[in-house]
């Protein structure tokens, strides 16, 4: 009875310590951070920049191009080389009948998240604290304002970068700390 007390303790306790990694801030931009136990943290983009200075921009041919481009599982496979990819399947929202994917990895302090469902494959939530990908031919972890002013037009004061699609489907968040690009969150809210 005693060894089944501990082992609930034990994983109440796991558990509990799982959960409360999640971050609501952008303050600790350490490589070192984890989404949480499993790498499934669902990340808001909105929830933790709500109340920081930021500045959005819409451009739908900048979002196009990276997803197309340099977001792509056999490019980000090629990169990165992992030894495994998680598979977790779930039912798919439209279709109760119907099984999606979701492939994971993690390396160097990046979290690759893919959604497959009905044949299609697309990102669905990226975290980057690396300098591993080079994204739209100039950015990458550790690149200056400069590079963003320079390739969005802007001037750039704010910390924090929120580049969408006119539909809001996809989105690229870019925290800077010191001038220097430091976290790269991309997260889709397209399900198949």
């Amino acid at each position: 009875m005693k060894s089944i007390n501990l082992i609930l303790v034990v994983n109440l306790f796991l558990f509990l310590s799982c959960n409360s990694k999640k971050t609501d801030t952008f303050q600790d931009d350490s490589p070192n951070d984890k989404q949480d136990c499993n790498n499934r943290e669902s990340i808001n983009i909105e929830k933790p920049v709500k109340d920081l200075p930021k500045i959005e921009l819409i451009n739908d041919e900048f979002v196009r191009r990276v997803l197309e481009k340099d977001l792509l599982l056999e490019n980000l496979k090629a990169i990165y080389q992992p030894t495994e990819i998680t598979k977790q399947t779930l039912k798919n929202t439209h279709d109760s009948h119907a099984m999606d994917t979701i492939l994971i990895f993690t390396k160097y302090g990046d979290s690759i998240q893919y959604y497959k469902g009905s044949g299609n494959l697309f990102p669905q939530k990226i975290v980057i604290h690396s300098d591993k990908i080079l994204i739209d031919n100039s950015i990458r972890i550790g690149a200056n304002k400069e590079v963003f002013n320079q390739k969005f037009n802007i001037k750039l004061v704010s910390n924090i970068l929120i580049v969408r699609d006119t539909e809001e489907g996809s989105v690229y968040l870019f925290v800077f700390k010191d001038n220097l690009l430091t976290k790269i969150i991309y997260e889709s809210s397209y399900v198949d």
